[in-house]
């Protein structure tokens, strides 16, 4: 073998190995990952609709959309039915154990539930995002966000004939007393907050509820995890 055929097939072996770049930018490998756990209840979750059509997949869809020299993956730690009591205990596995640099919580609805055993009261509620919060400090840099639960339809859900409901002039407006817990939690602590449930109320109004909502009056169609996907994008940016 000729020393011009070593020096040639050595740069080929060279320039095989050596790695390609974006135009302005880094390898996808080399782009700085941001972790993100989408950490709630069933509107989290989104069991109704395919992964691809559930609002933390287009959240993360959006995000590396938007800003393309990094890389976010968004994990969806929803678990149907959960209170903020029975969120907290799965907090480690669920949340912590992915190292996330932020944390989207999204409960209150379920707290709501008549269940005595289950009954989450506003001021628990409270106390239950304050170790939500406190948990997520332990992990260096993390941050946390909230999200409110979506507006309900009294007269589609299954809670709108329970007496203890009634009392409090419906389900929705039962709901929007922890809602208001949630705002008041974010302002005092700082924190970023999406209020989908003002995003999805507007665009009600525009069109109508079922365009959005499932026929349970609460759990979201397609359209409302767009909705949900988009304005979480637009409240969370300002703390990526």
């Amino acid at each position: 073998m000729t020393l011009r055929h070593d020096f040639m097939l050595s740069a080929a072996v060279m320039m095989m190995a050596a790695p390609t770049f974006a135009q302005g930018g880094a390898t996808k490998a080399e782009k700085p990952l941001f972790t993100i756990v989408a950490f709630g209840d069933s509107i989290t979750l989104a069991h109704e609709q395919p992964e691809n059509l559930r609002w933390p997949f287009l959240l993360e869809q959006q995000l590396n959309k938007d800003f393309p020299d990094r890389a976010f993956q968004v994990i969806n730690a929803g678990v149907g039915g959960n209170t903020s009591r029975e969120g907290l205990k799965r907090i480690a596995a669920d949340v912590l154990a992915h190292k996330p640099d932020l944390v989207l919580v999204e409960f209150g609805g379920n707290d709501a539930t008549i269940e005595p055993d289950r009954h989450v009261t506003q001021d628990e509620f409270r106390a239950n995002l304050e170790s939500i919060r406190k948990e997520i400090n332990k992990l260096p840099g993390a941050k946390m966000a909230l999200i409110t639960f979506p507006p309900l339809i009294d007269a589609w859900h299954g809670w709108s004939k329970e007496p203890a409901f009634k009392a409090q002039g419906g389900v929705e407006a039962t709901i929007e007393t922890y809602r208001k817990v949630a705002r008041d939690f974010a302002q005092t602590n700082g924190l970023v907050i999406a209020n989908i449930d003002k995003t999805l109320s507007t665009a009600i109004q525009t069109s109508s509820a079922d365009k959005y909502i499932l026929n349970d009056g609460v759990h979201l169609r397609a359209q409302g995890n767009q909705v949900v996907a988009d304005e979480v994008c637009r409240a969370i940016r300002g703390i990526l």
